[in-house]
């Protein structure tokens, strides 16, 4: 048993409380993310809405650039996709990976985060810059 997928939450993690991008934090992510997609472990953004940087790019496109490596965005934003809070709202996505749930951690920092790890039965780790 591996670590196959990160799934990275971007409200309290990437983005403070005012919803704004911390840049120093996403160069950070970013090398992490670079690292573990070369040792085979996915690297992905999950959320409840659409997050974009500077208002004109997708965040996932920057935080792609930044990597070097590319990053998708998933969440309740797409098309008939549950909210991250319910239970079983995360097996579209492993599905998407062809992951366990138990090869997922889920890197958050909000009260939100902890509930959606509890209800999909996933790992959550508190970032806490």
């Amino acid at each position: 048993m591996s670590l196959k997928l990160l799934l990275i939450s971007v409200s309290g993690t990437i983005a403070n409380e005012d919803n704004k991008v911390d840049k120093a934090v996403l160069k950070q992510l970013a090398k992490l993310a670079k690292q573990l997609t070369e040792n085979g472990v996915h690297v992905a953004l999950w959320s409840n809405r659409k997050w974009t940087y500077n208002k004109t790019t997708s965040l996932h496109e920057y935080f792609s650039e930044l990597a070097g490596v590319k990053i998708a965005a998933h969440g309740a934003h797409e098309d008939g996709k549950p909210s991250r809070r319910l239970a079983d709202s995360v097996v579209p996505v492993l599905n998407q990976y062809g992951v366990q749930k138990h090869e997922t951690i889920l890197l958050g920092g909000t009260d939100e985060d902890m509930r959606a790890g509890v209800n999909n039965n996933l790992l959550h780790i508190r970032a806490d810059w």
